[in-house]
């Protein structure tokens, strides 16, 4: 996925570990406030793209829902880009799951096709 290209066609991506939850508490409080929701603009278009980063991790893996296996735990690659705390503190959890994403992201990379 090319987030530089979505970025600029769309102005702003959402990178989430729960994208039905987070995104809908964002737009409700970007509603209260006057704002756009985050996902869908006021005349109901398409306004944007959120990562939900386990699914992205599953794909980099190709690991489909009715697996049950975490390949990601014995691959150094992705092992290397994580931060290790993870106690749901808000700003940890960004950052954790941030880190998840950029982990996939590089594995992706080196992945052969």
């Amino acid at each position: 996925m090319d987030f530089t290209t979505h970025k600029e066609k769309k102005g702003v991506v959402i990178v989430t570990d729960t994208t039905c939850y987070d995104t809908v508490w964002l737009s409700y409080l970007l509603a209260k406030h006057g704002f756009e929701s985050l996902l869908y603009k006021r005349n109901g278009d398409y306004n944007g793209g959120a990562v939900e980063v386990d699914s992205y991790k599953y794909g980099v893996y190709n690991i489909t829902p009715n697996q049950d296996i975490s390949p990601w735990h014995d691959d150094p690659r992705f092992v290397a880009n994580l931060w290790t705390l993870h106690d749901h503190h808000p700003e940890n959890d960004a950052r954790h799951i941030l880190n998840i994403l950029f982990a996939s992201m590089e594995v992706s990379r080196h992945k052969k096709l």
